[in-house]
């Protein structure tokens, strides 16, 4: 994960090139990354990297650096509400904008989250439960549907199924992987790659997409009857969406082309369920952060019997109709 911007004074010595009037740029403020800056402002992280090339290492940025906004980047909204958007789950250890619209609306429902930062810690812990407890709602301190709504942020609404077309991700390997997957499911998985990035400043890299029957056979003998390696799956041939290009796993890309799975899995996994993705980071039994899938409303028993019964469509996927 990025590094927060850390305290140091930004002298001669550092090779930065002279600040900007803050109308041309963003200054940094403290626990800022380069990938937070360009969430709030809707741009890549890439695009941020390239408007700034006299940063020479993007882990570490300082307060009260100036950095040139690029092309296209937009002021972070203050909007409290956001009518288009889901109604988020945050808790303690969140953050984020949607933490700073929470902030926002407990100041001015009366109640003191403290520094309006973007993270939720206990001040903003204390400032809920008494939130909570002034409109007879259950205190536990966690924003869920109820506390948004008298808070006057709209309830979540059914997700609805993404449509439009692939698009690409800038890294030729996920693309490549999303173009192997069942075509119902390439939007959705490309769009959600993009608008992670757009929203967290993170770049995922999809890892896994189809897999054979074969391969899923050996992915689960992996730790099991005297195999190396640690079990990562309970699904055998058939029993995994991946079977029928259904699934996807991702990690983070870092900018330096290497991957991290230190990553901000709870962010990643909302986007994902808004989407109508169901996330591996959601289930009981083997959890697993990096999964996600889309099953169509399909048991894994029941594509496999449409498999079995050569019920096809002519690209050779299993038919979903």
């Amino acid at each position: 994960m990025a590094l927060t911007a850390v305290s140091a004074d930004n002298g001669p010595g550092q090779g930065h090139e002279p600040l900007l009037h803050e109308a041309d740029g963003h200054t940094v403020r403290q626990r800022e990354t380069l990938s937070t800056i360009a969430r709030d402002h809707g741009v890549s992280l890439q695009a941020i990297r390239d408007a700034n090339p006299q940063v020479l290492n993007p882990d570490v940025i300082y307060p009260g650096q100036t950095l040139n906004l690029p092309e296209g980047a937009v002021p972070p909204t203050p909007a409290f509400v956001d009518p288009a958007g889901p109604t988020p789950t945050l808790e303690r250890t969140d953050r984020g904008p949607v933490v700073t619209q929470l902030q926002e609306g407990l100041h001015s429902a009366g109640f003191d989250p403290g520094t309006v930062d973007g993270i939720f810690g206990a001040r903003t812990e204390q400032a809920v439960r008494a939130f909570q407890a002034s409109r007879d709602l259950d205190v536990d301190g966690i924003v869920g549907r109820d506390t948004w709504g008298a808070l006057g942020r709209s309830a979540d609404r059914p997700v609805e199924p993404v449509t439009g077309d692939v698009v690409a991700t800038g890294d030729a390997l996920t693309d490549r992987r999303i173009d192997g997957l069942h075509p119902e499911v390439r939007a959705v998985a490309s769009q959600f790659v993009q608008r992670v990035e757009q929203e967290l400043g993170i770049q995922l890299r999809v890892t896994d997409g189809f897999r054979s029957f074969d391969e899923q056979d050996a992915l689960y003998a992996q730790g099991r009857n005297g195999n190396p390696g640690p079990i990562v799956t309970n699904a055998r041939g058939g029993q995994s969406y991946h079977n029928y290009g259904l699934a996807f796993d991702v990690v983070e890309l870092r900018p330096d082309g290497n991957v991290s799975w230190d990553t901000d899995w709870e962010g990643i996994g909302r986007i994902g369920e808004a989407m109508g993705l169901e996330w591996g980071g959601r289930w009981t039994g083997l959890v697993d952060r990096p999964h996600f899938q889309l099953d169509h409303g399909l048991s894994t028993a029941q594509l496999r019997e449409r498999v079995n019964s050569e019920n096809l469509r002519a690209d050779g996927f299993v038919n979903l109709d």
